[in-house]
């Protein structure tokens, strides 16, 4: 996708040979023409979106040999790459950023705490989620940096779902919370799942498939520090067939919108309701 940087969109561009291979570029295009200022070569295949990380951009992905993972810090206004960290083992990572500090999850529980300013490592730890089981966010929901614990909802089947918290310095499970629907079929797992962080509070919205074949949706507010479930609404009249919510938040609002309609919260400064 691009990314508006400045004045600039930069986008990606994947050039594949007759053999297979892959060779990927950054392509800086002017916002208001788009000619072409700078074009950077990557030195993988790109993982995940890209991560703004202060006045950096942090991108990760496996080497072209497939043998190893990097994780790199591109000045985008200018074109630069400002700092390159190669990773143990080989495998896809997802990357999260607070402040000056960018953390980097691989499959395998290997995580590892850079500086965001230029790549150096501030410490390394793995966390662990249960045998053969992958270290990752559920599809299209953030790994999420909050002071010294990551949070995610992990890519598990699993008949009680929770989105987890482990501790950057040592990796120790914080906390768990459950979020699986009572009326949910099969696994459990949901169908959609979005994470957000805002002011020591998690937004969680969910949608489960419910024994009548409908979704059921549910919006919890979480306390960030110990997991513990503030809130749990139903937004109510938004869920129709396959047509599944979408939450967004800021300035204090948080609006989930669905089938003909959307409905608005106030923040916790507003008492939360």
């Amino acid at each position: 996708g691009l990314v508006p940087v400045g004045d600039l969109l930069v986008v990606e561009r994947v050039l594949f040979d007759r053999r297979g291979g892959a060779r990927s570029t950054l392509l800086g295009l002017d916002g208001f023409s788009g000619a072409q200022r700078y074009e950077i070569p990557l030195p993988f295949l790109k993982d995940g979106e890209p991560l703004d990380a202060g006045p950096l951009v942090v991108l990760a992905g496996r080497t072209l040999d497939g043998r190893g993972t990097l994780v790199t810090g591109y000045d985008l206004r200018r074109g630069a790459l400002r700092w390159q960290r190669s990773l143990e083992g080989a495998g896809s990572c997802t990357l999260a950023a607070q402040g000056d500090r960018v953390v980097a999850l691989q499959p395998g529980g290997d995580l590892w705490l850079l500086d965001a300013a230029d790549g150096r490592l501030v410490g390394q730890t793995r966390i662990f989620l249960g045998e053969s089981l992958r270290a990752a966010p559920y599809p299209q929901t953030p790994l999420l940096l909050d002071g010294d614990r990551i949070v995610f909802f992990p890519w598990v089947a699993s008949p009680a779902p929770s989105v987890l918290a482990f501790d950057v310095r040592t990796g120790k499970l914080l906390w768990e919370a459950p979020v699986r629907s009572p009326d949910a079929r099969g696994s459990g797992n949901p169908s959609r799942v979005t994470l957000l962080a805002r002011d020591g509070r998690l937004l969680l919205l969910t949608s489960h498939m419910g024994a009548d074949s409908n979704q059921d949706v549910r919006v919890r507010v979480l306390d960030a520090a110990t997991g513990r479930i503030e809130q749990e609404i139903e937004p109510e009249g938004l869920v129709r067939a396959n047509w599944i919510p979408t939450l967004v938040e800021g300035h204090g609002t948080v609006v989930v919108y669905g089938h003909r309609g959307a409905s608005l919260f106030r923040g916790p400064q507003d008492d939360g309701r």
